[in-house]
């Protein structure tokens, strides 16, 4: 990274000749239009490959979501950026299109939340009860209850 307490020199030579003083991370995200996103025709071309299933990253480790999240909201591709639901394209395309199965990668590590950044600041060493902080006890609920089948199933 270019930015925090330890940038990283090429990281940030190369920020200050290519992009504008104060640029931010946040930046990055307007830039990003998707206009080569065409899930029809991934969805075709991962059938004819062969793939047996789809994976695509439904929120990156800085807390982008590529679907509209109600508990992100302005920092998804929805309201930022392409302006367009990704996850929900893709989903529909290989379900509409294909046999293979559809999954998601969503990822709980987010570089900007507090409880991420005290980490780093101790260099790994600080023991969170994460279980014990929100949203988790949902994520437990949800994963012990009869709704996951609903959930898990392709179709």
């Amino acid at each position: 990274m270019w930015q925090g307490p330890t940038p990283d020199p090429a990281a940030k030579l190369y920020m200050n000749i290519f992009y504008p003083s104060g640029f931010a991370y946040a930046d990055f995200a307007k830039q990003f239009k998707a206009e080569f996103y065409d899930p029809k025709h991934w969805a075709d071309v991962f059938k004819a490959s062969g793939a047996k299933y789809v994976v695509l990253t439904s929120k990156h480790h800085e807390g982008f979501c590529n679907w509209p999240s109600p508990t992100s909201w302005n920092w998804n591709s929805v309201d930022v950026g392409p302006r367009r639901d990704l996850v929900g394209e893709l989903a529909q395309a290989i379900r509409s299109k294909t046999q293979l199965q559809f999954g998601l990668y969503h990822s709980l590590f987010e570089w900007f939340n507090p409880l991420y950044l005290a980490d780093q600041a101790s260099n790994y060493t600080k023991q969170v009860p994460i279980v014990s902080l929100p949203p988790f006890p949902s994520y437990s609920k949800l994963y012990n209850s009869s709704k996951i089948p609903k959930f898990a199933k392709n179709r």
